[in-house]
């Protein structure tokens, strides 16, 4: 069964599941010597690059308002929003650590690795 990609049509819909002698019979290449400059070609202009198109990068603050969307970590803001309306500083402070901490943690260490 052909799989349909865009303007491409590939010969079989999952390459990897099959054997090498095949894959190689319906691409109609030679396992031994590879391919020649010409049907590099010609395989590009018919399949196409074999690379991904770069993704949009999110915005670093839209990132760190994802990471609070979690129900536990709403939770633990209201938890804390009512210590904080009854005075009770100490479980204010200690609800804030719960969700501010590990969230600010985590979005960090992906920011200084590059993955924000």
């Amino acid at each position: 069964m052909a799989i349909e990609n865009k303007n491409r049509s590939y010969p079989i819909e999952y390459p990897y599941l099959e054997n090498v002698e095949k894959i190689a019979q319906l691409f109609q290449t030679d396992i031994e010597r590879g391919l020649t400059e010409e049907e590099t070609q010609k395989k590009i202009e018919e399949y196409g690059l074999n690379s991904f198109k770069a993704q949009k990068q999110k915005k670093s603050l839209l990132i760190l308002v994802d990471q609070f969307k979690s129900p536990i970590v709403v939770l633990l803001v209201v938890a804390a929003t009512f210590s904080f309306l009854f005075e009770h500083w100490y479980r204010v402070f200690l609800f804030s650590g719960f969700f501010l901490l590990p969230q600010l943690w985590v979005f960090l260490w992906n920011y200084k690795r590059g993955d924000p």
